[in-house]
């Protein structure tokens, strides 16, 4: 199978993560396949960009995004649920929609933080021919105006 170039958003997120020094080897394994993830400032997205996939952008605001990839590099399809707690115990329910771009596929969802908030993040994740995975990661956030 032709891989195809690399999708916008993808190449954004990529860009976005090197240059602020993220660590973008945040994944777990599904059965075979992985399923990397990020949480983002959507600050970090350019407004036409954030336009386009109907981001609403702030200070307060992030996405988390989900791709998973098969053992031969290839884009998968799957589902994903999930939420998001601070250690407050306050809970947002996560509604991710799908992104199809060529050969990629993202999985994100928006969500409200506060400063310096410790998020725990739980999401299930569902791909064909693999066992369902039930994953957890935790991020501190902090308001863009305030790094």
């Amino acid at each position: 199978m032709n891989k195809s170039p690399l999708s916008g958003f993808f190449l954004l997120l990529t860009s976005i993560l090197l240059t602020q020094g993220i660590h973008a080897e945040q994944f777990f394994k599904v059965g075979s396949a992985e399923a990397h993830y990020v949480v983002l400032n959507t600050m970090f997205l350019q407004p036409d960009i954030a336009k386009q996939y109907q981001i609403t952008r702030g200070n307060d605001r992030a996405i988390v995004n989900i791709s998973f990839i098969s053992k031969d590099g290839v884009a998968l399809r799957g589902l994903v649920q999930g939420q998001v707690k601070n250690l407050l115990g306050q809970l947002q329910t996560l509604k991710f929609r799908e992104i199809v771009e060529k050969n990629a596929v993202y999985y994100i969802a928006p969500l409200i933080y506060t400063n310096r908030d410790t998020l725990v993040f739980e999401i299930d994740v569902e791909l064909p021919d693999e066992a369902n995975k039930h994953f957890e990661f935790q991020e501190r956030m902090y308001l863009d105006s305030d790094r």
